[in-house]
């Protein structure tokens, strides 16, 4: 009989503390299947419970938004106040019924918010539009809701909550020099630029206690004036040190995705993203036993 490629695919796993029958999990994906205003609908219901039934040992459902002036479209998922809870346990209990578990990924959308003027850590324009740049105090304000959504994540009945990191959203714009031009304890260098999702991290983890918190991370923004894999680099090895369940990484942005290099690199099988030889992601001890 041949070897198994992956041996240890369908053994289970431990996640900070929480089992997974297996090593197989699904990533967020946008759907906008929520309904006007951010609520669960029934065919998100639907969709989500059919995910659970495929085997799959994590179900990670799609980003929620942690204010209204964060969403990035009018059928994004929220999460930003109490009232938003009947409709999430409905979700949560939509995956865990069906015997895998759940997580939420929570998120700001920074300067690709769907409202008429969005924040972002630096005024820099995307899509004929320029966010307004972000005050201290305001800084602060987005941490503390990050941590109180991720509360209700846990009060609604998933197994763990995402922080999005990914995609180029407000965690991402911090720490791309691209997006982030601040000459304050959050900008200029990389270890000014990783500040804010590390303070969202703490703040989420010292509200959540030991429920377990992900991070969606980006490893390069293929863009030649944006982050790259050497930086990135450096704020893994941090948000493992400061106690990220895992990072589900991804690569790419808004602006690069289109770019015809990268549609072409995408339509290859098993398209690379990172190269962990050179760049030593081995080394990298998620807390996964």
């Amino acid at each position: 009989m041949n070897a198994t490629a992956y041996p240890k695919l369908f053994k289970p796993i431990r996640l900070n503390g929480l089992k997974l029958k297996n090593r197989i999990t699904m990533a967020p994906l946008y759907l906008g299947y929520a309904a006007v205003g951010g609520k669960i609908s029934p065919l998100l219901l639907f969709h989500y419970a059919q995910m659970a039934k495929s085997g799959a040992a994590l179900i990670v459902v799609e980003n929620s938004s942690i204010m209204p002036e964060g969403a990035g479209s009018l059928r994004t998922i929220r999460c930003d106040h109490n009232r938003y809870l009947p409709g999430l346990e409905k979700l949560a209990q939509s995956i865990t019924s069906h015997k895998a578990r759940a997580g939420l990924q929570i998120n700001h959308a920074g300067r690709y918010a769907y409202v008429p003027q969005p924040v972002a850590p630096s005024a820099v324009s995307v899509f004929d539009r320029t966010p307004r740049k972000l005050i201290k105090k305001e800084i602060i304000s987005i941490q503390k809701q990050f941590a109180h959504a991720a509360a209700r994540v846990r009060t609604a009945g998933f197994d763990l909550v995402e922080l999005h990191g990914g995609t180029g959203y407000l965690l991402a714009q911090f720490v791309s020099p691209r997006t982030n031009k601040r000459s304050d304890a959050y900008g200029s260098s990389i270890a000014n630029r990783i500040r804010f999702p590390l303070e969202v991290l703490k703040r989420v983890k010292d509200k959540v206690g030991n429920f377990p918190v992900g991070y969606r991370f980006l490893a390069d923004e293929w863009l030649p004036d944006g982050l790259h894999q050497e930086e990135a680099l450096i704020l893994a090895k941090e948000l493992e040190r400061n106690g990220a369940a895992y990072l589900s990484v991804m690569g790419g942005t808004y602006e690069s995705f289109y770019l015809p290099e990268i549609i072409k690199k995408s339509q290859k099988t098993g398209m690379d993203i990172i190269y962990p030889k050179r760049f030593g992601w081995l080394k990298i001890r998620i807390k996964c036993k």
